[in-house]
């Protein structure tokens, strides 16, 4: 399943609808308005392979991320996310990872095997 809402003007979205989607892949909410703090529900497709948060307000830390064994593109640019990047050594699969213009800090300890 693939839902593409990118390049709109959606402000507002039901973050714990998106882990009832058990057969969800793709997700692009990029290039929209939203202002919110991100939840794990978002994150809690058991499928999900891509995801593009890129080019909105999503604040907040990575930290709540779960690990995602499917994942192979996140991109979470132009945000305004902020503390520690999480361990994505556990993203097994991830080959793209995009957290420019973000306010992170700390260390980057080491990437996935498929990178």
């Amino acid at each position: 399943m693939e839902i593409d809402l990118g390049h709109n003007q959606l402000n507002a979205v039901t973050m714990s609808y998106f882990r009832l989607l058990k057969n969800l892949r793709y997700l692009d909410l990029s290039n929209n308005k939203f202002n919110l703090e991100l939840t794990p529900q978002l994150f809690q497709a058991n499928d999900l392979e891509f995801i593009d948060l890129s080019n909105n307000n999503f604040n907040g830390s990575l930290s709540i991320i779960p690990p995602m064994k499917h994942i192979k593109k996140m991109d979470i640019s132009n945000n305004n996310l902020s503390g520690s990047l999480p361990p994505i050594t556990n993203f097994t699969h991830l080959t793209a990872f995009n957290a420019a213009n973000n306010s992170f800090s700390g260390l980057l300890y080491s990437l996935p095997p498929a990178m």
